[in-house]
This record gives structure tokens, sequence and C-alpha cells, in this order.
């Protein structure tokens, strides 16, 4: 038996569980345990690694030693010795569009400015209880029952991103300070085909 389990919790088991099914039982808590103990260690690795990469290649945070070798030198791409292709590319990183957030209202004006309203979503988020019969009336009319809400308007991260690169690529200005928008320079690495 291993060292994990007490004599207390072998006498607490069921008097039809066999030593063989008690072991069985250990084996397996063990491989879980072993297996959520790599994987908080692959976690944690994973967030360095990234941190590292982001070190070399450029991110928000980091201006990046690659990025800024190319920028020094004049190049915009090159291949290595095995074909696959690094470009210097400029990335955004648009700010948090969370109902708290402190730039949501800037960008939402801005939006509504430039006519892009199109991309701006309404949220309203009601907190009910399990079994509260009043959802199905919510569908109908929320003021009407006095239920408590929030509603709130948001941009998708990934469209706002899409749309400033759109307005960018296209020469229009867009105050990227003013809306939280970081830009930055991050190379890349195309695989083989």
């Amino acid at each position: 038996m291993s060292d994990t389990v007490s004599i207390e919790d072998l006498e607490n088991a069921k008097p039809e569980a066999s030593e063989e099914s008690l072991k069985a039982l250990v084996a397996l808590a063990e491989q879980q345990a072993e297996l959520e103990d790599k994987l908080d260690k692959n976690a944690n690795e994973r967030k360095k690694l990234n941190k590292d990469l982001e070190v070399i290649c450029g991110g928000w945070r980091n201006e990046g030693s690659l990025p800024t070798m190319l920028i020094e030198i004049g190049m915009d791409s090159f291949k290595l010795t095995d074909g696959r292709e690094v470009e210097l590319k400029k990335e955004l990183k648009s700010p948090s569009m969370a109902a708290d957030s402190e730039k949501r209202q800037v960008v939402l004006d801005w939006l509504r400015r430039i006519n892009q309203s199109d991309v701006i979503k309404g949220n309203v988020n009601v907190p009910f209880s399990p079994g509260d019969k009043r959802l199905e009336a919510l569908k109908t009319s929320l003021k009407e029952i006095g239920m408590q809400f929030d509603e709130f308007e948001t941009v998708a991260p990934g469209t706002l991103t899409s749309l400033i690169k759109e307005l960018l690529e296209n020469d229009e200005e867009v105050p990227l300070n003013e809306l939280g928008i970081f830009e930055f320079k991050r190379t890349k690495i195309k695989a083989l085909p």
C-alpha cells in the first residue's frame, strides 16, 4: 500500500473492498495528483516560454530583439536555411471592452463618430436565482416586472482590432493613444507548406 493512505482510511472502506481495489484506488488518485502537478507546472512553463518568446519576437509589452534588429538593418523579412520565412508585422492590442473598462466609452463614442457603430453590440446582464419564473416574463418586458439589470454596449476585441487594422491600411486617422490601442511590431515565422 502507498504511504498516502492511512490505516484509518482503510478501516473506513467498505468491507467488500479488496486490497487490490484499494491499491488501484490509490494508484488512480496518485496518477491524478501527478497529472494535476504536471498541468500546473506546464501552465507556469508556458507562461515563462511566452514571456521569453515576447522578448525575442516582440509584443505589446516588449519591443523584441528580433524586430528591433530587423528595423535597425532595414529589413522586413528574410528566409531561414530550412525555407521558413521570418516577417516583421505590425500588430495591434485593443483595450478591454468590459463594462467597467476605462476606454470602453471612448472607443464606442469614436466608433459612432466615424460611422462604424454597426460593430457595437448591446448586452444585458440580469442575475436570476435558480428556478426564478420571471425569466420568461423578462423576454416580454424587463421594465414591467421591475427586475434590476445592467445594460451596456461593447465591441468584440477581435472585431475592433480588425476594423482598426483596415482603417490604418486605408491611411485613415485613428487616435490609437486616446482609444487605448497599442501598435507594436512582432516577427512571425511562416511554417513550411
